[in-house]
């Protein structure tokens, strides 16, 4: 007969319970979601400003050559400031609808021979007891 799982003496994982990496991973993740929740207001006002275009300030340097009083040229630097409107970031609008009105399902493409018809065997106290789950879906509403 073998050892239990888990046993003090033979070792073993306990069925069901976590390793000690896939703990630290989780506890990692979570550490990073409680940072973006402290930011995420700024994070949703960014993604919608992204969607919508945001302004962008670049700086350009030119040289232009000026005469001076005593007939000399002499080169000097003029910085020339330009604002102009990004366009919408389209996978930042995707994102957004995906979240406001759900993620479109997607469709594929199968090869092959498939059954034309498939037969499911469900009990009338199956059906009963989702048709209460679905009344009090509907209630909560």
């Amino acid at each position: 007969m073998p050892a239990p799982k888990g046993h003090p003496r033979w070792g073993g994982k306990v069925k069901g319970s976590k390793s000690k990496k896939t703990i630290e991973q989780e506890e990692a993740l979570e550490a990073i979601r409680l940072e973006i929740r402290k930011h995420l207001p700024e994070l949703i006002k960014g993604k919608i400003e992204l969607a919508r275009g945001i302004f962008v300030e670049k700086v350009i340097d030119e040289y232009q050559t000026v005469e001076g009083k005593n007939g000399k040229t002499k080169v000097k630097k003029v910085q020339k400031v330009i604002v102009f409107k990004e366009r919408p970031d389209g996978s930042a609008i995707n994102d957004l609808f995906d979240r406001l009105v759900g993620k479109p399902k997607q469709l594929m493409e199968f090869e092959g021979d498939f059954p034309s018809s498939v037969v499911i065997n469900i009990t009338s106290e199956e059906v009963d007891k989702a048709k209460q789950r679905l009344e009090a879906k509907k209630k909560k509403k």
